[in-house]
């Protein structure tokens, strides 16, 4: 070849390239090209400021130089105790501590100690007690660096080998250079096949003239409708579109496809997207205005997750039950009740489950908002009934259900819902008496526990009212009278009466008192009739709660009895007055009217056959 053929051949770009790709990768093969050696490096960040770090398994500690200290403005908090050696026996000794520096790789930001060297040749160096301390891994065939923090998986790429920085290297244009240039090494370009072919001379004054590479024509591959290599599947006459049925397109390109949508799908509005728009469900939180990935409470969730609400582990996990999975990781910070991520509501900042959620919602009045909220738009939508006899609306939990075919009936209590019974079976057959009915359903043996507690009285009135036979209304019917069986006034010497009673401290001539007290309040006559039974459910009648006190046996009020353990004040101040003497007991008698003194033997009298007949009990 002579030098204007080898001349007009290294003209060319191309060849160029692949004449330089080809040396390269000989010299590779024959391992001619020098390699360097690096520590293994890896990327971290402090302070929001790239550097690079050196994994040194060799290093007892972590260290910092000086410099990046300088930069990033950090102060030496402590001086250092150690001594630094190198593999070849020299020390030196670090500048001092800092303590709890935080880095941060791949996002762990994980806090350390670093001695401060006064170091040139690296930034940071991350030693063992790095590596011990997040249970590093390093894997030497793909560099991948990899740890655990905070239970959590992390890995990241290093780098340990690199080649020399090449020098830029002369072009050569003749053969002789050759001889200067046997050593080159030059980078891998991207090569194109070529051919040798005559090149008429060209004047040298005119310059180098660069022939561009011939392109091959595109070849496709051969269409699957008409086997043809001139054109694409999608773009061949042949096909037949599956949305319009015509041919010369498909149905990714048919001209009839519905458009793209332009408005929100979920109202149908053009100034918003399905994200931002307003009547969005949220199944995080069961409110409306977003999404579940745009839900607010996903920060209460993770604090909750983490006891970071303030509740206690132990109270958590005793309140789990058997039957609950482990899959329960989170909690209600009401009731300490395990439960799962999409039970949980947000109520005042803290995350409940949906029975504590809907029992603060019912104790609301009905005019506050957040009870309308609940009841119109949140968990509780739908969730109200109306009473069939007072017509007053409370959530289903509270009602009281009665199947019927005909309609749904719900009741406030079982007066009301005896009451309409015994007027459906009068409207069914006018036979029937209505006090026969009321008694059937209040009395029998199958409803005899709640005898007791129902006022027969109130439900007869209601009864009337819908049977359209009084002139009362339902509200005047609902209201207490004075003749209803268990709403008339105790007095003290009755409840007297029943407490006594109920400890078997009643004298002869009161056994009759009681028997008629029981016979006006409720109907002894009844055969599943228990006179303890009857006695309890009369005490819960009281306006107030009393009881006896434990010396004299009279009538107190409950927290009076609670302050004094058991007995009364007057009792309880007895007991704590000092004993008098004999002389003053005698003065105070002297001191007394007859009559006084009458009827303080009588009261002395009564307390010693009160004694005298617990005595005989016991």
């Amino acid at each position: 070849m002579t030098q204007e053929k080898w001349e007009a051949f290294l003209a060319n770009a191309s060849i160029r390239n692949a004449l330089s790709a080809y040396l390269y990768k000989e010299a590779k093969d024959n391992n001619l090209l020098p390699q360097h050696v690096t520590p293994v490096k890896c990327n971290v960040q402090i302070k929001s400021q790239p550097y690079q770090a050196i994994i040194d398994s060799g290093a007892a500690v972590s260290m910092i130089a000086h410099s990046v200290v300088k930069e990033l403005g950090l102060k030496i908090e402590h001086a250092s105790n150690s001594l630094i050696v190198s593999a070849v026996g020299t020390s030196t000794r670090p500048l001092g501590i800092i303590r709890d520096l935080p880095i941060e790789i791949e996002g762990a930001r994980i806090p350390i100690t670093v001695e401060v060297v006064p170091a040139t040749s690296y930034s940071l160096l991350l030693g063992n007690d790095l590596s011990k301390k997040i249970n590093a891994n390093y894997n030497w065939a793909t560099g991948c660096y990899s740890f655990k923090w905070n239970s959590k998986k992390y890995s990241t790429t290093t780098t340990y080998e690199s080649d020399h920085p090449l020098p830029k290297q002369p072009t050569i244009t003749k053969p002789e250079e050759l001889d200067f240039y046997e050593q080159e090494y030059l980078t891998p370009r991207e090569s194109y096949s070529f051919e040798i072919r005559e090149i008429p001379e060209v004047n040298n004054d005119s310059g180098w003239q660069i022939q561009p590479p011939r392109r091959r024509p595109r070849i496709y591959k051969p269409c699957r409708v008409c086997g043809k290599t001139d054109h694409l599947f999608k773009d061949c006459p042949e096909n037949i579109c599956r949305r319009c049925n015509q041919k010369g397109h498909i149905a990714a390109f048919c001209p009839n496809q519905v458009p793209k949508r332009d408005h929100c799908k979920t109202c149908n509005q053009s100034d918003h997207t399905h994200r931002q728009c307003p009547q969005n469900h949220c199944r995080g939180c069961s409110k409306l205005g977003h999404l579940e990935i745009d839900c607010p409470i996903k920060e209460l969730k993770q604090q909750n997750l983490t006891l970071a609400c303030g509740c206690n582990r132990q109270t958590i996990e005793e309140r789990r039950s058997q039957y609950y999975s482990h899959r329960r990781v989170f909690h209600c910070c009401e009731c300490a009740t395990p439960q799962l991520e999409h039970g949980l509501f947000e109520l005042e900042q803290r995350l409940v489950c949906k029975p504590c959620y809907t029992t603060f919602h019912q104790r609301l009045d009905r005019d506050d908002p957040r009870s309308i909220y609940f009841y119109q738009e949140g968990e509780g939508k739908g969730s109200l009934v109306n009473c069939k006899v007072c017509r007053r609306e409370e959530p289903r939990s509270q009602m009281l259900f009665e199947d019927s075919s005909a309609q749904d009936l719900w009741f406030c209590n079982l007066e009301h819902m005896y009451a309409y019974k015994a007027y459906s079976d009068i409207l069914y057959n006018h036979n029937y008496n209505l006090w026969t009915r009321i008694k059937h359903y209040t009395e029998s043996t199958r409803s005899a526990g709640s005898a007791y507690n129902l006022n027969q009285t109130c439900i007869f009135r209601l009864a009337k009212v819908l049977l359209e036979e009084s002139d009362l209304t339902i509200t005047e019917a609902l209201e207490p009278q004075t003749n209803d069986r268990m709403n008339h006034e105790w007095s003290m010497n009755e409840m007297s009466l029943l407490l006594r009673a109920e400890r078997d401290l009643l004298y002869d001539d009161e056994e009759i008192t009681l028997q008629q007290t029981l016979a006006d309040s409720i109907d002894i006559s009844h055969p599943d009739f228990d006179r303890q039974i009857a006695i309890v459910n009369l005490k819960r009648s009281f306006i107030v709660a009393v009881d006896l006190c434990n010396e004299y046996l009279i009538v107190r009020h409950q927290e009076e009895l609670d302050q004094n353990q058991g007995t009364c004040n007057e009792c309880a101040l007895i007991e704590e007055t000092p004993e008098e003497s004999e002389e003053e007991k005698l003065e105070e008698l002297s001191e007394l009217e007859p009559s006084q003194i009458t009827e303080q033997n009588q009261k002395i009298q009564q307390l010693e056959d009160r004694v005298q007949k617990l005595e005989h009990l016991n």
